[in-house]
């Protein structure tokens, strides 16, 4: 999946590679999540290799699943940095993904990403930024080219 990082001004992985694990603490990949063992309720871990702030444990809660609707909730269980900044201390990055039938075979796609107080001032004023990462997951979601043009933001 790749957005347009207004950074480097061109398209860019958003991550170069996420795998799953059983625990907080990752001692080894194990294969993807299946839908069964994600009910509501339920915390999951998986590390993701992102393209500026290295390898991050995440934690996925799902709050609603149904066939016509998807809640999850995502937060850092690890520090996310850039170079040697902190960006975001552990659960201070917090986003939940909105997953909902609006028609038969029309699905809409909304996240929602909030900072905590323990965020890092660097980490601030880049929406353009959050917008476009939030469009290449929409447009993933949608089964379209996550680098197709426009970008959300320029």
């Amino acid at each position: 999946m790749r957005y347009c990082s207004l950074t480097d001004n061109d398209w860019r992985p958003l991550i170069f590679e996420a795998w799953a694990f059983s625990g907080p603490v990752p001692p080894s990949r194990r294969p993807d999540f299946l839908p069964a063992e994600m009910p509501p309720g339920r915390e999951l871990y998986y590390l993701e290799n992102d393209n500026r702030s290295g390898k991050i444990v995440q934690r996925m809660t799902v709050r609603e699943r149904s066939p016509a609707r998807t809640v999850i909730a995502i937060e850092n269980l690890t520090p996310v940095r850039f170079l040697l900044v902190t960006l975001f201390e552990p659960g201070a990055l917090q986003t939940v993904v909105f997953s909902e039938l609006i028609a038969p075979g029309l699905w809409g796609v909304s996240l929602m990403t909030q900072t905590t107080g323990r965020v890092s001032a660097p980490a601030g004023g880049h929406e353009a930024s959050y917008s476009n990462r939030a469009m290449a997951i929409y447009r993933h979601r949608a089964g379209l080219p996550s680098d197709g043009d426009p970008p959300a933001a320029q």
